[in-house]
């Protein structure tokens, strides 16, 4: 990747800014009202920021820069760019619609005073590791499906969130996303599991998703991601759709 190329595509980002979603103008434009490390259980290999807004929200703040996806090389992904991934997903997940804007958390571009250039994310309540199939089949079998479309190397129990009293699920952390073939993938519990209980069969609302991410080339987040991001991202769509059933695990 060449800075030129990160910094075309950073101000796309930027340029395209909210569209339609309230709490994408929360985080884009509330003044920050506190910053602290944000210090969790089970800490990524990065530092992460939890930021106050005026309005009460609370984000997740990742710095974009040359020190930021320090386990970068080992997924195969550029160490500036990879926490841009945030945003590129929850575009795509708004695009796509119910129920992956649901699972996926608003992310914007932002700089946060003392911290510098990055994004923000939105803060999810609920537990690491606690989802249940039982509890919500559904959600399962589309977090499946959407680690598969956007080629997630790293959905381990740490990487979603679930909140038992909304019996919500969350997925976390789109870093390590969109690979390319030959990438390296560390594990896939949604979509492993999907596979374990011989549900890789798509659904007719599964189809529909696939096919509107092509007619529409990619919903436009395609202006975001290098080219062979991309096309990788389109092959998996169409790899599913020709094949009608989801992606195995590692299979970018």
């Amino acid at each position: 990747m060449t800075v030129a190329s990160f910094e075309h595509r950073r101000r796309r980002l930027e340029a395209a800014g909210a569209i339609g979603d309230e709490l994408e103008r929360v985080l884009l434009t509330d003044r920050e009202l506190g910053i602290a490390p944000n210090k969790t259980i089970n800490a990524g290999s990065d530092p992460t920021w939890l930021v106050v807004l005026a309005s009460g929200h609370e984000g997740v703040f990742k710095r974009v820069g040359p020190n930021a996806a320090s386990a970068a090389a080992g997924y195969q992904q550029d160490p500036v760019e990879a926490n841009l991934h945030e945003v590129v997903a929850w575009r795509l997940a708004r695009a796509l619609g119910p129920p992956w804007d649901a699972l996926v958390p608003v992310a914007v571009p932002r700089t946060v005073i003392t911290v510098g250039y990055g994004v923000l994310i939105e803060r999810r309540p609920g537990v690491a590791q606690g989802a249940s199939r039982r509890e919500t089949p559904a959600q399962f079998d589309a977090a499946a499906l959407w680690d598969a479309l956007i080629g997630h190397q790293d959905r381990h129990g740490r990487n979603y969130r679930y909140d038992a009293v909304a019996r919500r699920l969350s997925l976390i952390d789109h870093a390590f996303a969109f690979a390319r073939p030959g990438d390296h993938c560390n594990r896939s519990y949604f979509l492993g599991h999907r596979w374990y209980h011989q549900a890789g069969g798509l659904w007719d609302s599964e189809r529909d998703a696939l096919e509107r991410v092509l007619s529409t080339d990619l919903f436009g987040v395609d202006a975001y991601l290098p080219k062979d991001r991309a096309d990788a991202l389109t092959a998996r769509a169409e790899l599913m759709l020709s094949t009608d059933q989801l992606l195995r695990v590692g299979e970018f």
